[in-house]
């Protein structure tokens, strides 16, 4: 995973697996937890395994950040990540985007946009 600050939000690209074994592994590293409110934009385009363990980790970080108002988004071009979060029913929750400075704009916008 890499990292990047692109202030206040924080850029995250996952890659390789995202499995039972690294995503209880990227739970414990907090990105979630961060400084309040969270703006956090997850990109996915990396990702070479996407398990249920893995879509359920990206759910609860979602679901946790903006539970205590702030914004996450995620940014996914890859057919094959994108048909994973369709099936999962994910892309209709989850705020998907397909480029980071889209996502940025997301997370930076007013909560009503």
């Amino acid at each position: 995973m890499r990292t990047e600050l692109r202030d206040p939000v924080v850029v995250a690209t996952l890659s390789g697996d995202l499995d039972a074994a690294t995503s209880a592994a990227l739970e414990r590293m907090g990105l979630d937890r961060a400084s309040r409110p969270v703006r956090l934009v997850i990109v996915l385009d990396e990702l070479d395994i996407l398990d249920s363990s893995g879509l359920g980790l990206l759910y609860r970080m979602w679901r946790r950040i903006t539970g205590e108002g702030g914004r996450c988004a995620f940014v996914c071009t890859d057919k094959v990540v994108l048909r994973i979060l369709e099936i999962a029913g994910m892309l209709e929750t989850l705020s998907v985007w397909s480029d980071v400075p889209d996502a940025v704009d997301h997370v930076t916008a007013a909560p009503d946009t």
